[in-house]
């Protein structure tokens, strides 16, 4: 089962057996890199859907810092096309 978390590569997760059939299917994660132009809107309608999201995981609240402070390596997650979960 490989697992790779970079940018742009995936994750396998366990085949697993769907409910419907007995055909195994591989489902994957693949892992992006947080780019503020691309994705700031999508983070933040993530976080607002959320139960457990709070201020401390806005992208307001992460810029707060000197751009020079931290090295940010933000992590978002997609399952086919939806965003699943967010690493800030």
């Amino acid at each position: 089962m490989p697992i790779t978390c970079y940018e742009g590569l995936m994750i396998d997760l366990l085949p697993s057996i769907s409910p419907s059939s007995s055909a195994r299917e591989t489902k994957a994660i693949h892992v992006v890199r947080y780019d503020p132009v691309a994705h700031e809107a999508l983070w933040e309608r993530f976080i607002d859907g959320s139960m457990n999201g709070t201020a401390f995981h806005r992208q307001q609240f992460l810029r707060y810092h000197p751009a020079d402070r931290f090295d940010f390596h933000h992590l978002l997650f997609f399952s086919a096309e939806k965003l699943v979960a967010v690493l800030p």
